[in-house]
């Protein structure tokens, strides 16, 4: 009987806890000849995406806690852009799982305050990234580490 209880009250806490949400963490770094001076805004954005390319003219949903911004625009007391680099990021839900397994990272800089789209001539990267499965919680949670990428690329 004893046993029993103790596996009911078990069952009841594994049942009752929400796993770590989906999420990424990682560095962005600069390529060569990239000046951050030239940008007023670096973003950061993961959303769920089982394509093999990013569509750099797609909107990106900028809604919290999948989207962050920092600003670039040099102010007292704020280091220069390019000492922010690389820059270490951490974005996803605090809680809960996703059906999807397939994410993307996507950071750019951009000339705009709230950037929600990769204009021409922003300079971006993106790395995709699984996560994991959640077990007997179903579906896919946790965050993933090293999910790194390099400013590199210039949108036409």
């Amino acid at each position: 009987m004893r046993a029993l209880f103790s596996l009911f009250l078990l069952a009841g806490w594994v049942t009752a806890c929400d796993p770590e949400g989906p999420g990424a963490r990682g560095s962005i770094s600069l390529g060569k000849n990239v000046d951050p001076a030239s940008y007023t805004t670096l973003a950061v954005a993961i959303f769920p995406d089982g394509k093999a390319d990013l569509d750099p003219s797609a909107a990106i949903d900028a809604t919290l806690p999948n989207y962050l911004t920092e600003s670039l625009v040099p102010a007292t007391g704020r280091p220069q852009p390019a000492m922010l680099f690389p820059y270490q990021y951490e974005l996803g839900e605090p809680l809960g799982t996703t059906p999807d397994q397939d994410w993307r990272m996507v950071a750019w800089l951009s000339r705009t305050a709230a950037p929600t789209q990769i204009v021409t001539g922003d300079v971006f990267c993106s790395a995709r990234f699984h996560v994991r499965g959640c077990g007997l919680a179903g579906g896919h949670c946790g965050v993933t580490t090293g999910v790194d990428c390099t400013l590199d690329q210039v949108r036409p």
